[in-house]
């Protein structure tokens, strides 16, 4: 009886191991039509961020399984992506840069981390509403001849917010 309880213990342990494991993953973004964003988003851009064209729009997820838009904006060369909450509510202002240019903290936490895999040439730059900075970096590895995308949301320091599988 008690083999049965532990058998039983361990296979529960496990299932809810399995399951969280599960809600890290997610799916790729997807891109949407601009006309289809919500209105605040719309309304946000065209109070904030005059003589920008809306050039593409992506419905995304967070680490938590929030979903997220994503409007990518060009003035000439100049090039910025914001990032709204569901409801249309501006979260933070993300921008491309080499991954070279990472934060020593930030590549040494990778490299400790996730040394067998490759990081992209670009990361992005997160600045929120206050200010906070983070680093999203994606990462591959080929495993039996299957390709494993990560994605790092890290802070300058190195501590990992999260850690997600794409696709």
């Amino acid at each position: 009886m008690k083999r049965t309880m532990l058998i039983l213990l361990l296979m529960g342990a496990i299932l809810a191991a399995c399951n969280k494991a599960a809600k890290k993953a997610r799916t790729a973004e997807q891109e949407i039509k601009v006309e289809d964003l919500p209105q605040a988003v719309k309304a946000y851009v065209l109070d904030n961020y005059r003589g920008y064209e809306m050039d593409e729009a992506e419905m995304d997820t967070d680490c938590d399984g929030n979903k997220l838009w994503e409007v990518e904006l060009e003035k000439g060369t100049e090039e910025v992506e914001l990032v709204f909450s569901e409801s249309g509510d501006f979260l933070y202002t993300e921008k491309d840069m080499p991954s070279k240019d990472l934060p020593s903290a930030v590549r040494n936490k990778i490299i400790q981390n996730y040394g067998q895999f490759t990081m992209d040439k670009e990361a992005s730059q997160l600045i929120d509403t206050a200010g906070k900075l983070r680093y999203e970096v994606s990462i591959e590895q080929t495993l039996n001849g299957q390709k494993v995308d990560r994605e790092i949301l890290i802070m300058p320091d190195g501590t990992v917010i999260c850690d997600v599988l794409i696709g």
